[in-house]
């Protein structure tokens, strides 16, 4: 099994079960966003104590590429601040964090959970 054999088993995996999906009851933001070009749809709960994301999760429906961006995003925002987060642009969350080649054409996909998050400091 190849490297990109792994990657995309692991991209499955965390697809067949993310680690954030579900809905916060007590949350501070609630962001939504869709992708009309395919369909894709997310909302994000974000949860934030003494100025750091205590806690994240997602409901939304779309591809993969979609999907496991926003479980991998809202790992990685757990316990960074705001201005943390706030530094985070498409290029760093597709190569650091997704870490998988996206193509042209999927690159909305897998930036639809940081276009949404980005609306915290609009």
């Amino acid at each position: 099994m190849d490297i990109e054999e792994i990657y995309t088993e692991e991209i499955l995996a965390r697809y067949r079960t993310p680690k954030n999906k579900g809905k916060l009851e007590n949350f501070d933001f609630h962001l939504k966003e869709n992708n009309p070009l395919c369909g894709d749809f997310i909302e994000v709960f974000i949860k934030v104590k003494n100025g750091k994301v205590e806690d994240a999760k997602f409901i939304g429906e779309g591809c993969v590429i979609s999907q496991v961006s926003t479980d991998l995003l809202l790992d990685f925002i757990k316990n960074k601040s705001l201005e943390e987060i706030k530094k985070i642009n498409d290029d760093f969350l597709i190569k650091n964090i997704v870490k998988i080649p996206i193509s042209y054409r999927r690159i909305l996909c897998a930036t639809l959970p940081l276009k949404a998050l980005k609306k915290i400091f609009i």
